[in-house]
Formats: C-alpha cells, structure tokens, sequence
C-alpha cells in the first residue's frame, strides 16, 4: 500500500518533538538608528537560514516522489531519509512505507515501524493509519488491537479516509472492541462517502444483508457501482452477478404447454 502523500508538511526535531514551520505574526522592536543596518542584515542572514532548511526539506521529499515514480527506488529512499532526517515527517512516512514494501531495500518490519512511529508522533496522519495496520494485523509488532484503534483515531481527527475505513474494520470484527454493525456502518458510510473504495463495497455488503442498516438492494447495487467504478474487483465482480441476475429476472419466462395436441 502506497501512502498517500499530504499537503500539509509537518516537521518534527530531533530532540524537542514537533517543530512549527510557520512564522506567526510579527515583532515590533525598537532600534537605535545606528544599528538598523546591523539589525537588517542579521534578520536576512536568519531568513535567509529558515528558507535554506525549510526547501532543503521539501527539494529532497520532491525529488525521492519523482524517483520513486521513475522506478528508481534506490534513489528515491536516500533522498527520502535525507529529507526525513531533516525532520520532514512526510519523508519519513515514505521511508517507513518503503521498508514496509520493499522498494529499494529489503522488507524490515523492524525499520518500516520505526519510521512511520517517527512520522506519527509528528502528527503526520498517513503515518498513523498506517503504523495502526501494522499493530491491528501484527506486522513486526505484537498484536495490540487497542493501539490500533488509537492510532486510527488520531488520524481520523485529521479526517483521513482509510482511517475511518480501517476503524470500522474494529468494530464489524470486533476487534479489541465490542463488534457493533451500527457502529461498523457508521465509519464504512464515512469513508465510503470521502471516496474510499473499500468502504464503499463494505456498504454494498451491508446493505444487502441489511446488517447494520436496513436492508436496501437498490442502495447495495450504488455503492457497488461506485467502488467497482473505482477499480475494486470484488465490487466489480458482484456489479456483473447483479446485473445478471437483474436481467434473468426481468426476462419473460416462456410457458411450456405439456399436453399433448388432439
């Protein structure tokens, strides 16, 4: 699974966690005449500092996102590293999906969870749905169902789609929670309603079985169609069986007279 890259940039510091990018308002100082020179060039030479570290971190996530699309993996992980270790949590959630995938290294679920662990204390909420896979389905990590489920909150307060769509997973499973289809429907209809498609063939299912939410065949065949739109097989398989079905049942039934003629 590829990670979806953010708009927002977060940063994190080595040492003091979190770092801000943004510069908020303005200071008014007083200075003496003689050394408004002294006080300009200073601030520009500072400017000039923040605007050096702020692209370098951004030119080395770009530049790892255009290797990675040329196939070039090898480079794409030294440019991601360099950034991440730069305090961009956007290269650093690459990084962790790289090792998690095996793009340009080996798979090591040991390093993939170190990085995404590094990327989600930095809010970064890709991270955190993806570091809450990794505990739900115990990959390089001890099954831990309720840290999963906090990590896929976290990035549902950002409003990530797979999140909601992973957090409905507890619950239609009962997963480290008690199992409520209510529930279960509640977070699929969000996901599946911000587009994800695997959440939209979830509310298929659970429409035609009426689980969760009144049975409705005309609404499981929508939202089928909308995740088979999408490219989802299963969704596109049952949108044909329905479809036949559909059309076998609206076929007229032929009689067949047994007598015979006198």
């Amino acid at each position: 699974m590829r990670p979806n890259p953010s708009l927002n940039r977060t940063r994190y510091g080595r040492r003091r966690g979190l770092v801000s990018s943004n510069v908020r308002g303005q200071v008014s100082v007083a200075v003496p005449l003689q050394n408004i020179r002294s006080f300009i060039m200073k601030r520009l030479y500072l400017l000039g500092a923040l605007l050096v570290g702020f692209w370098g971190v951004q030119a080395g996530t770009l530049e790892g996102e255009m290797a990675a699309k040329r196939g070039d993996y090898k480079l794409a992980l030294e440019e991601f590293v360099r950034a991440a270790s730069n305090g961009d949590a956007e290269a650093a959630n690459y990084v962790g999906w790289m090792y998690l995938a095996g793009r340009g290294v080996p798979t090591n679920y040991g390093e993939a969870l170190r990085w995404y662990r590094l990327a989600a204390q930095a809010g970064h909420r890709v991270a955190q749905n993806n570091l809450g896979h990794m505990y739900r389905t115990g990959l390089g990590v001890t099954r831990d169902f309720g840290e999963a489920r906090r990590l896929f909150e976290k990035s549902v307060e950002q409003g990530y789609p797979e999140a909601k769509a992973n957090l409905a997973l507890l619950y239609c499973n009962g997963e480290g929670v008690p199992k409520d289809l209510a529930l279960c429907a509640k977070w699929n209809r969000e996901a599946a309603n911000d587009g994800n498609a695997q959440a939209q063939f979830a509310m298929a299912v659970l429409s035609i079985g009426g689980a969760g939410i009144p049975k409705d065949e005309v609404e499981a065949l929508w939202w089928a169609e909308k995740a088979a739109a999408q490219g989802h097989a299963g969704a596109r398989t049952w949108v044909r069986i329905m479809q036949k079905e559909s059309q076998a049942n609206s076929s007229p039934n032929p009689s067949v007279n047994t007598d015979s003629a006198r």
